[in-house]
């Protein structure tokens, strides 16, 4: 059951720098993660760049990446291989920093959601939260 697994939220500076990668994949490993949120800062990924990097390195996580418009941000969700999880739908917006995955896990449907506040008010950020999560449809189980 999902109960028994464990999330974790980091904040991730500059992870193309492959000693941060290296650092970073040790804190996550001793922390028995399974889900992880990454808020990435000072990157300057791609989608290209993240799938080359991230998933050879971290190759037992399937990774789910929202690259925005400005190449010093984005988004991840991992998913290390002992979840047996099946991907329904992600959506991610336009600006690298929200990303939703539908997923099932031990048959119950789970929404997996990553949102960061930038330097917007917090009511425009409530409003373009809501205004994201009403786009996104709810998966058909």
């Amino acid at each position: 059951m999902i109960n028994h697994n464990h999330f974790l939220s980091l904040n991730v500076q500059g992870p193309r720098d492959r000693l941060k990668r290296s650092r970073l994949k040790e804190y996550i490993d001793t922390q028995n993660a399974q889900i992880v949120y990454l808020r990435v800062q000072e990157t300057h990924f791609t989608n290209d760049i993240t799938v080359k990097l991230l998933l050879q390195e971290f190759s037992e996580w399937s990774l789910f990446h929202s690259c925005g418009t400005n190449n010093s941000r984005g988004c991840s969700i991992l998913i290390h291989s002992t979840v047996k999880f099946d991907d329904i739908d992600m959506h991610s917006d336009t600006v690298g920093r929200s990303i939703l995955l539908n997923v099932t896990i031990d048959n119950n449907t789970y929404t997996l959601l990553y949102a960061y506040h930038d330097a917007c008010s917090r009511n425009n950020f409530f409003k373009r939260m809501s205004k994201f999560y009403n786009l996104v449809k709810t998966p058909k189980v």
